[in-house]
Order: C-alpha cells, then sequence, then structure tokens
C-alpha cells in the first residue's frame, strides 16, 4: 500500500519541489526558518495531493492508456484517491496561511490552479501553462514569508518555472511520435534561460556562465540520444526534464550570485535522487 501511494503522488518528484522552496529562499537573503520548513512541507503536501487528483481526473483515460496505474490495478478505489487528495491540498493551503497573509494568498491560488489544471487539462490548450502557473507558485509563497518579500529575483525565477515546466508538459504532450525531439520542443525546453541573460542591476556571474555551457551541452546530448515508440510518452525524457528542475533552480541561484560548494552539492543531490527515485517510483 505505501508503495501505491508513492506511484500516486508522484514523490520521486519532490525533491524538485523541495529546490524550488530552497531556491526562493535563497533569492530572498532572510527571513524564519521554521516558516521556511512549514512551507515546504505544505507545498509538497499540495504536490502529492494534485498528483492524487491527477490520477482521479484520468482513471478512464488510464484503463485504456496506462493500465498499470494504481486506480486501474485495483490498488485502491478511485474515491479514497480524491478524498486523499481533497485533504492534502486543503492542509497544504492552511499551512500556508500559518506564515502569514501573503503567503495564504499564494497558497490558495496555487491550490486553484491544482483544481482548475486536473479538472481541464484534457485536450485544453493552455494546460501546460497553467503547469508551470503551479510550480511559479511555489516561488511566491515562498519569497512572500521572507523578510524582504517577493523581490525581482524571485519573480525571474517563477517566470524562469513557468515556462520550463510548461516547455516539459508541451515535450510530453507533443512528443509522442518515433524518431527525435522536434526543435519546437527544444525551443520550449531552452526558452527560459533566454530570461536569465539579462537582469536588470544584476550583472552575469562567472559560474551562472559556466553552467549555462554545461547544462546546454549536457541537455541537447540527452534529448538527441532518446528513441520512441509510435503513440508511447516519452516518459524517460520527461523524467529527466523534471528531475532537471533542481539543475535549472542551481543556476537561478548561480545567477543571481548564492552560488557556492554547499549549494551546488544540495541541488545536485536533489536532481540525483530524482533520477534514482524515478527508477522505483516513475515521475509521470
Amino acid at each position: 500500500m505505501i508503495r501505491t501511494l508513492f506511484i500516486l503522488g508522484r514523490v520521486s518528484n519532490l525533491p524538485t519541489i523541495w529546490t524550488n522552496c530552497l531556491c526562493a529562499w535563497l533569492l530572498t537573503g532572510s527571513g524564519n526558518r521554521n516558516e521556511f520548513v512549514v512551507l515546504t512541507v505544505a507545498v509538497s503536501i499540495m504536490y502529492v495531493g494534485g498528483m492524487f487528483l491527477n490520477d482521479y481526473c484520468d482513471s478512464d483515460l488510464d484503463k485504456q492508456c496506462r493500465p498499470e496505474r494504481p486506480i486501474p490495478m485495483g490498488e485502491i478505489s478511485r474515491m479514497s484517491v480524491l478524498k486523499i487528495a481533497v485533504v492534502m491540498i486543503l492542509s497544504g493551503i492552511v499551512l500556508t496561511g500559518l506564515a502569514g497573509l501573503v503567503p495564504l494568498m499564494y497558497g490558495v491560488i496555487l491550490g486553484l490552479l491544482i483544481f482548475i489544471y486536473n479538472l481541464y487539462h484534457e485536450k485544453n490548450p493552455v494546460a501546460p501553462f497553467l503547469m508551470g502557473g503551479c510550480r511559479s507558485c511555489v516561488y511566491l509563497i515562498v519569497g512572500a514569508a521572507a523578510n524582504s518579500g517577493v523581490t525581482l529575483p524571485v519573480i525571474v525565477a517563477a517566470a524562469v518555472m513557468f515556462l520550463f515546466v510548461a516547455g516539459i508538459s508541451f515535450t510530453a504532450k507533443k512528443e509522442s511520435k518515433p524518431g527525435r525531439p522536434s526543435v519546437s520542443a527544444i525551443s520550449w525546453i531552452f526558452l527560459p534561460f533566454s530570461l536569465l541573460i539579462y537582469v536588470p542591476m544584476y550583472p552575469l556571474t562567472m559560474s551562472f556562465s559556466a553552467l549555462t555551457a554545461i547544462v546546454s551541452v549536457i541537455a541537447l546530448a540527452l534529448v538527441f540520444r532518446v528513441k520512441r515508440s509510435p503513440g508511447q510518452m516519452p516518459s524517460r525524457l520527461v523524467g529527466w526534464l523534471l528531475a532537471g528542475i533542481a539543475i535549472v533552480d542551481l543556476m537561478i541561484v548561480a545567477r543571481f550570485g548564492h552560488f557556492s560548494k554547499i549549494t551546488a552539492i544540495v541541488f545536485v543531490s536533489c536532481f540525483v535522487v530524482g533520477i534514482v527515485g524515478q527508477k522505483p517510483i516513475p515521475a509521470t
């Protein structure tokens, strides 16, 4: 049963939620550490709840396309999944309120986006942007609790992740044909990094430039090596990209001058944990 719950919650992606929170916290500079922990737990709970809700909403489709999922397999009832999802999402919203009114406001927005996305994502052309909006809210929730509030770096980070996650979603939706990824899909993945090149009052750092070059080469190599079967979602590629959110967070931190050996170890470790965790617990 524990593994079933982990699969439903896609917990192998949780390290990327933690790096989102840590990235926003580092960019703000200061704040209450207890509130940071509470907010990290809050958005983690909401993420898992959102994944439960996704399986509930897609249960009919999964019977045809993904019969190995817990609900089609009969490992847990559809209504039980819905109840757990609602409780977790609402609990996460309540927890954001412990850090103040503004984090609560962003928490409510995140909760609404989670429900709207899951209820209306099928064949919805703007669904990738709803998913990107969910990730952006994580930065705003954590940033709002800091002493300096939601600063320009936090806004830039939220925008970058909005585009990156939307790009992952577009890749998952469009790249279902055999062969190599299209130029349009690759463009969506790399588009966010253009926002990091020029930020007023924040000159480029050597660490960011080096990371950008390394990540670009590795990412292109991985993308072009992916092979897929007709009609099958590129789960390996999407899984790598999802785990790569941790590396994108590291690049954002480096862009705004907060790079260090410790931050590099933490963010890269989250990336590795995400990749390794995808073997027993699929990312999608």
